[in-house]
Parts: structure tokens; C-alpha cells; sequence
């Protein structure tokens, strides 16, 4: 069975671009009940992900260009397997 197909690499940039967005969401959730209910005062990291968070969406979209680039990309057949496998797992990782 072939992984390396553009269908799966979609498929994992999507699952990755839903859990910075639950991520980003969960952090303002946080953001608003420690402002509203003044607990102790909000962690700078928190600030950073409420505002900042949204740049990270750059990452899967990169991986997922250049893994489908280097998969189907004009020098496809020049290209080894552990190539592949790694291009695969660069996109597990990030």
C-alpha cells in the first residue's frame, strides 16, 4: 500500500491546521476567564499564543508544499525511498 499519496499529505496538513486552531482558541478561552475572573494575572506565553498564534498556521502549509514537491515534483524518480519516508515524517513531527 503507497502512504506517499497527496491525498494522505492533505489529510495530515488538515489534522495539523485543527489542532493549532483548538490550541489558539483554548488559549483565548484561557486569556478571557483569567482577565474577567482576575486570577492571577495572565502568563506572558499565553499573550504570545492569543496573539501570535495564527503564524503558526505557516508551518503545515510549508511541509505540506515541499513534501508534495519532492514527491511528485519533476525529479520524482531520482528520489529514494527513505527520501519520501522522511519528507512523510517531517510532516508527523512538526
Amino acid at each position: 500500500m503507497n502512504f506517499y499519496t497527496t491525498r494522505n499529505l492533505v489529510i495530515l496538513a488538515l489534522v495539523q491546521i485543527i489542532v493549532i486552531t483548538l490550541g489558539v482558541l483554548a488559549a483565548g478561552t484561557c486569556w478571557k476567564c483569567m482577565t474577567q475572573f482576575n486570577m492571577v494575572g495572565p502568563l506572558r506565553e499565553l499573550e504570545l499564543i492569543c496573539d501570535f498564534g495564527w503564524l503558526a498556521f505557516a508551518l503545515p502549509i510549508i511541509w505540506v508544499t515541499l513534501a508534495v514537491l519532492l514527491i511528485y515534483g519533476s525529479w520524482h524518480y531520482a528520489i529514494s525511498p527513505w527520501v519520501r519516508m522522511m519528507s512523510w515524517g517531517g510532516g508527523l513531527s512538526a
